[in-house]
């Protein structure tokens, strides 16, 4: 049996390996959500470690010093201007994902 655009086979041969790359793909996409979440984590860990360690100056008393006050203005900045841009790119991952994810139920399957 047969239609305009090839045989069952074709069609379900088509579905399958739809099917197989979808899965493959979610592994993937597991591995990198993972990956990206221990970079992210590890960037973030780091300028939060240096602000604790200046904010932890101030709790005990100490002033800082201009630079050191400078310094912890520019962590924060960093640390926000870091959240941003890893948010944004999340973002634009998803949405990449899904604009995938659409192009496969129409069948295009690449």
């Amino acid at each position: 049996m047969s239609n305009r655009n090839g045989s069952v086979g074709d069609l379900l041969r088509g579905a399958l390996l739809g099917g197989v790359r979808r899965v493959v793909n979610d592994r993937e996409n597991d591995a990198f959500a993972h990956g990206f979440e221990e970079a992210a984590g590890i960037c973030l860990g780091l300028l939060s470690k240096s602000i604790e360690g200046l904010m932890d100056q101030i709790k005990s008393g100490k002033f800082l010093s201009d630079q050191e006050q400078f310094l912890l203005l520019r962590l924060n900045e960093m640390k926000s201007e870091t959240e941003g841009h890893l948010r944004d790119f999340w973002d634009s991952v998803a949405t990449d994902e899904e604009s995938v994810g659409r192009s496969e139920v129409r069948g295009e399957i690449m």
